[in-house]
């Protein structure tokens, strides 16, 4: 008898378990493609706040991972995206930032594209890139005509000057205690033809033309 309650006992937890792992896994199967959004947004502003005030906070692996996940939720049009067999990150006004950059590209990845680097001095070359980084505008002559190219041509401009917004600029960043930690220009993002994500939208500060 004590046998036959033991064998009974262990498969009945035996059967708790395997129910409880099921009802986990269909739990995550319905729930978690819809929590990991929420994660990305999530890691963007973790990663601002853990920003260090010093010049380490414009290192390129810092860059990288930031520009990596803000293209999560950012669509850009079809042809503009198969067009290239990459993913070009253009940037204006920091030399050591771009060099920084280069070196830790290695294999990664955005929108399913390798990414590759370019330093951006005139509006001509601002036609192939995907994203416009502009990390120092005193440095360039062309801003203005560089701007309208790229949205012509569907380019993401991200800036670390929010007066840019009003020029042409997409998406700028800024010091702040609070925790938004940019704006973005909703106008020009529809004149650049670029759709971004309501659950972006909703943590940043909206500026309008």
């Amino acid at each position: 008898m004590l046998l036959r309650r033991i064998i009974r006992v262990n498969y009945r937890k035996q059967n708790f378990l395997q129910k409880s792992k099921e009802i986990m896994s269909s739990f995550c199967k319905k729930h978690l493609s819809n929590l990991l959004p929420y994660f990305f947004i999530f890691s963007i502003l973790l990663f601002f706040a853990l920003q260090p005030t010093s010049a380490q906070s414009y290192a390129g692996f810092s860059k990288l991972k930031m520009i990596e996940k803000l293209a999560i939720f950012i669509d850009w049009p079809p042809k503009k995206l198969n067009k290239s067999e990459t993913f070009v990150v253009g940037f204006i006004g920091d030399e050591i930032l771009l060099s920084s950059f280069l070196e830790l590209i290695g294999n990664s990845r955005i929108k399913n594209k390798k990414v590759v680097a370019i330093q951006i001095k005139n509006a001509k070359q601002v036609k192939n890139a995907h994203i416009l980084y502009i990390a120092d505008e005193r440095k360039i002559t062309t801003l203005d005509a560089i701007l309208r190219e790229a949205q012509k041509n569907s380019v993401l401009t991200i800036t670390e000057n929010e007066n840019l917004l009003l020029k042409g600029a997409v998406l700028s960043f800024y010091k702040t205690t609070k925790k938004i930690p940019f704006k973005i220009n909703l106008d020009t993002a529809r004149i650049s033809n670029l759709s971004i994500s309501h659950l972006l939208l909703q943590e940043a500060l909206i500026v309008e033309n």
